[in-house]
C-alpha cells in the first residue's frame, strides 16, 4: 500500500513537472530570437540579425555623440543585415553610417530623424541593398545617396534634398519615392519599373543607354562590376559633351 502511495506522488510529480517545463520552453526560445546589448535591441532571423530599436544607453550614447548613428557590422559574430519597421523613427539623428553588411531598411526606419548626411563602412566598398521600404528616410535633409538600392519603396525618399543620384542600378521605384526633392537630377535605367508620378513634374531624369537591367532576367549579373562600368560610361559622355561645347 505504501509503495503504491509514492508511486502516484511520484508519478503526479513527474506530470507536474513536464506541464511547467512545456510551459517555459516556448518564452526561452523567444528570448534567445530577441537579444539586447548595450545600444541596441535585435532579432535574429535567418540571414543575420535585424535591428529593432535602441536601448536607454543607446540614446545616451546618441546624445553624446552629438546624434552621429554608427550601426556595426555584426552582433555576436553574426552579420546586420537589416533595419526593422520605425527602428529609429522619432529619434534625433543628424549623421548616420550603414555597415557593407546591411541588405533591408524596413518601412519608416529612419522617417523624420532630421538626418543630413549617410555614409558607408567601409568606405571604398560599395553597399548594395535589396530594398528600402516605404517611407524610410521621409522627412529628412539628405543630399546625396551613397548606397546602391534595387527596389525603392513608396515616399521612400520624399520631402529631402536629393541632388545628382545614380539610380542606373535600381529595378523597381514605388510611388511618390522621390517627391519634393527639388534641386533633383535622377539617372534611371530605362528598364526600371516605375510607378506613377515618381518624381515631381518639373524633375529633369537622365537616362542610361544601356539594357544592364533587361539582361539580368538571361544572365547572372555582377552587379558592382555593371555599376562601375555605368558610372564610367556616364563620365565619358559628360567629357565628350564638354569637349563638344567647347568647340
Amino acid at each position: 500500500m505504501r509503495k503504491h502511495i509514492l508511486l502516484h506522488k511520484f508519478s503526479a510529480f513527474m506530470l507536474s513537472l513536464m506541464m511547467l517545463l512545456s510551459n517555459i520552453a516556448p518564452t526561452v526560445a523567444y528570448a534567445m530570437e530577441d537579444e539586447k546589448d548595450d545600444f541596441y535591441e535585435y532579432e535574429l532571423t535567418k540571414e543575420g540579425y535585424k535591428i529593432l530599436r535602441l536601448t536607454n544607453k543607446g540614446r545616451e550614447k546618441l546624445k553624446d555623440e552629438d546624434y552621429e548613428l554608427v550601426i556595426p557590422e555584426e552582433h555576436d559574430n553574426i552579420p546586420i543585415v537589416e533595419i526593422g519597421k520605425e527602428a529609429f523613427k522619432d529619434e534625433k539623428i543628424k549623421k548616420l553610417t550603414l555597415p557593407i553588411s546591411l541588405k533591408r531598411i524596413e518601412e519608416k526606419a529612419f522617417n523624420k530623424v532630421g538626418l543630413e548626411e549617410i555614409k558607408v563602412h567601409p568606405e571604398d566598398k560599395t553597399l548594395v541593398l535589396d530594398k528600402v521600404e516605404d517611407e524610410a528616410f521621409e522627412g529628412n535633409n539628405l543630399e546625396e545617396m551613397p548606397f546602391v538600392v534595387k527596389e525603392i519603396g513608396s515616399r521612400t525618399y520624399k520631402d529631402n534634398k536629393l541632388e545628382e543620384v545614380d539610380l542606373s542600378y535600381t529595378e523597381k521605384m514605388g510611388e511618390e519615392a522621390f517627391v519634393n526633392n527639388k534641386l533633383l537630377k535622377p539617372i534611371v535605367n530605362k528598364y526600371t519599373k516605375l510607378a506613377e508620378k515618381v518624381f515631381d513634374d518639373e524633375t529633369a531624369i537622365s537616362y542610361t543607354k544601356t539594357d544592364f537591367l533587361k539582361k539580368q532576367e538571361d544572365t547572372n549579373i555582377d552587379y558592382l562590376k555593371e555599376r562601375e562600368n555605368l558610372l564610367n560610361s556616364s563620365r565619358e559622355t559628360k567629357t565628350e559633351e564638354k569637349k563638344e561645347e567647347k568647340q
